[in-house]
């Protein structure tokens, strides 16, 4: 997209020698045929080697303490809980806002993202937040692991462009080149690029989430960890000069703070973080002195050039373990 080796199309303006005259004097352009709609509901897996720039990862872990020595089958049920309520525990308080799709992607549920959740970014601009999210949506798939002590969501790509997207972007094209900004032709060329880019998850890859009991400090946690990658060049361009690896981390951070809020209406109890090497509840864990936090939440973030260099990183290597579903069949 954007970076295609263009070749002269079949039956172009150019003739053979001998062919018959023609009365026409002034050769005419081909019509620009805007993309085909697609069919609502369709999508494929973008997956994390289809694209583009650096490979991230990225761990986010908060601490709980709930039901002392849990078995096997309280912690399956822990995770069930909250497969079972993602969306609404997500969008308790956040910066974007989750909601179960309507469509299904090879028999799995579907969440669609959108920007304007409850927490906005844009303070002094709210109206571009509403506005972007009438534009763009993320999607993914979600399904559990096969052991059912975590779950993981894969970025789709959806196949379908919405009338109100198609007519946008066209309007903006026009108004491009009504005012000789670019011509008529590179606008077109160029709205086709934005709802194609637009169609996609801005990232390729997977996030998985569990809950589990860490027996070295008694307490129960909650984490998620990615695999992925940009999808398009254009959002690895956002990536590199926006903001969009801070939001990336304000959504999780928020996530996981909204799960200790649902467990208020339990007997469970959030563990504090403070100090450096960070301290859980007073206490340093030696797995994760290194990381970062905010808001009581661990945090550690890694870019490789090479997916295998990331892959086997020690620590990175050992998240894995517990999130099989992030390298699944890839």
């Amino acid at each position: 997209m954007g970076y295609e080796t263009f070749a002269n199309p079949k039956g172009g303006y150019s003739e053979p020698l001998n062919a018959a005259p023609t009365y026409q004097t002034t050769p005419q352009p081909k019509p620009m045929i805007p993309p085909p709609r697609g069919t609502e509901g369709e999508f494929v897996e973008k997956k994390v080697y289809e694209g583009v720039g650096k490979f991230h990862g990225n761990h986010f872990r908060g601490y709980f303490s709930y039901i002392a020595n849990p078995s096997h089958s309280q912690i399956v049920a822990m995770n069930k809980y909250l497969f079972d309520n993602f969306c609404a525990v997500f969008a308790l308080a956040n910066v974007t806002k989750a909601t179960l799709g309507k469509y299904k992607f090879k028999s799995k549920s579907t969440v669609e993202f959108q920007m304007g959740g409850t927490i906005t970014l844009l303070e002094k601009f709210p109206q571009l937040e509403f506005i972007g999210g009438l534009i763009h949506s993320d999607w993914i798939s979600i399904e559990k692991s096969a052991d059912s002590l975590s779950f993981y969501g894969s970025t789709l790509k959806r196949e379908w462009i919405h009338k109100q997207e198609r007519e946008l972007f066209s309007d903006l094209g026009k108004i491009a080149a009504a005012l000789n900004i670019i011509d008529v032709k590179k606008a077109f060329e160029i709205v086709q690029n934005l709802i194609e880019a637009n169609q996609h998850h801005f990232l390729a890859g997977r996030r998985s989430w569990a809950v589990g009991f860490d027996r070295s400090v008694n307490l129960w946690f909650i984490e998620t960890v990615a695999f992925e990658r940009s999808s398009v060049c254009e959002y690895s361009l956002l990536d590199k000069y926006g903001n969009l690896r801070q939001m990336i981390m304000d959504i999780w951070i928020y996530q996981i703070n909204n799960y200790f809020r649902v467990l208020k209406n339990t007997t469970g109890i959030m563990a504090h973080i403070t100090g450096f090497p960070a301290k859980v509840n007073g206490k340093v864990i030696s797995e994760y002195a290194d990381y970062n936090y905010s808001k009581n939440v661990l945090y550690k973030i890694i870019e490789e050039k090479s997916a295998p260099v990331l892959l086997n990183t020690p620590w990175y290597s050992k998240c894995l373990s517990r999130h099989p579903g992030l390298t699944k069949d890839l």
